[in-house]
């Protein structure tokens, strides 16, 4: 694992069937609009569903709901699943949010 000077503040997993290089493209263009960082990817399964780990950083004052909103967006768009946590522990509990691209 590399080495990060400062640690990442949220991690996102993305889920597809399977995750195209478009799809991560559309990923990594919303979240780069938004300031965020892209530190690490990894990942976490291959067969039937890929599943990536991306551990990002937010900037100071970013919103987290401007990055839940994007993510939402992309998953219905591209057919993935998303899901948001913070891991900064410095700011106390953690929240997450689900993006879905497939209805309850």
């Amino acid at each position: 694992m590399p080495v990060l000077r400062e640690p990442s503040t949220h991690t996102i997993v993305v889920l597809g069937r399977p995750i195209t290089a478009e799809a991560f493209g559309v990923v990594a263009r919303g979240m780069a609009a938004l300031g965020v960082n892209i530190d690490f990817i990894r990942g976490v399964s291959d067969y039937p569903v890929t599943g990536l780990e991306l551990r990002v950083s937010v900037p100071p004052g970013a919103a987290y709901g401007q990055l839940q909103a994007a993510l939402a967006q992309v998953a219905v768009a591209e057919s993935i699943d998303t899901l948001s946590r913070t891991t900064a522990w410095r700011d106390g509990p953690s929240a997450s949010s689900c993006s879905t691209s497939t209805p309850p």
